[in-house]
């Protein structure tokens, strides 16, 4: 009977660990992908899918706008930053409160606010990554910005 019961607290434990491992591997993707992000390390494209959706809140004084941003035009952006990143070393993103929510199978969305450190404010973000071929990989991203440069991707109608 001790044997038994011995052998139901074990897998008890280790039904647990597998659990608690399931729900610390996307914050610990979301951790590497900020990190990589604030060092303007282009690796951090990896994080994504093969076709992302990017969105973009441009905050206004009276409406906000929403877009969404074509992923090769991110890419470009993100180009940018890193061929400037000894310039911009002192802009990061610090993100509070991050907050992990399965939404299915494999599938976390991360919110969090993004704390840019040359602003005196926070913004609401998220990303939604799901384990594809045994990894995460980002395939929506939103965050709320003050930029209107993001405009120019404002659907025409």
């Amino acid at each position: 009977m001790k044997k038994i019961i011995l052998i139901v607290g074990i897998c008890f434990l280790c039904s647990k660990s597998v659990f608690a491992e399931n729900t610390i591997e996307p914050i610990e993707v979301f951790n590497n992908f900020v990190y990589l992000s604030n060092q303007y390390d282009l690796k951090m494209l990896n994080f994504y899918s093969a076709n992302p959706i990017i969105k973009r809140d441009v905050l206004g004084k009276k409406t906000n706008t929403l877009v969404t941003v074509p992923f090769s035009e991110h890419v470009k952006i993100q180009k940018m930053y890193s061929n400037h990143k000894k310039m911009l070393e002192k802009v990061k993103n610090n993100y509070k409160n991050p907050t992990l929510t399965k939404i299915g199978n494999n599938m976390y969305k991360i919110t969090a606010l993004r704390c840019p450190t040359v602003m005196d404010r926070c913004f609401n973000s998220y990303i939604i990554i799901q384990k594809q071929n045994g990894e995460y990989k980002i395939f929506e991203e939103y965050s709320q910005v003050q930029s209107t440069y993001f405009l120019k991707f404002k659907d025409k109608k």
